[in-house]
């Protein structure tokens, strides 16, 4: 068994979700790592209560020969600070399930445009994994999410 299905086992069927999608803005999984898992948190039978700060998904992706990946994604129409504390409770939800061995961690948020402003705020803004930070990455509604799992 491979370590996505063995991270799948974790989680309530319910909450796993096929792509990644909030209101008018969708993020494309073509050319990420597979296999892959991808949780909606907002989904009944996610492992956070409705009342816990969260970001809207996990995805865990690939076979984790070299190294499996691990994305918190929140959705917002533009940045708020709030962001990286809902970054954080998905990064710390996904240390719970993901293996010990090799694993590249990549925060993400997908917004509808971005300004100058933001991208430099981004680029202040980190999220712990494991005791390593690792710098929020920005991706535009309808773009693809490999170009950020890579960098």
């Amino acid at each position: 068994m491979g370590p996505i299905a063995r991270i799948r086992r974790g989680f309530n069927s319910s909450c796993i979700a096929t792509g990644l999608e909030r209101a008018e803005c969708s993020v494309d999984m073509a050319g990420s790592p597979e296999p892959r898992l991808v949780v909606d948190l907002d989904l009944p039978g996610s492992p956070l209560d409705a009342q816990a700060v969260r970001c809207d998904y996990l995805v865990f992706a690939g076979d984790g020969k070299a190294s499996l990946v691990v994305a918190p994604v929140e959705f917002k129409t533009k940045w708020r600070v709030k962001v990286v504390e809902q970054l954080q409770a998905g990064a710390d939800e996904s240390a719970r399930h993901a293996p010990m061995s090799a694993v590249t961690f990549r925060p993400v948020v997908a917004l509808e445009r971005f300004s100058p402003k933001t991208v430099r705020r981004r680029l202040r803004e980190e999220v712990a994994f494991r005791g390593q930070s690792e710098p929020i990455r920005l991706v535009r509604c309808g773009e693809k999410l490999a170009r950020v799992l890579e960098t």
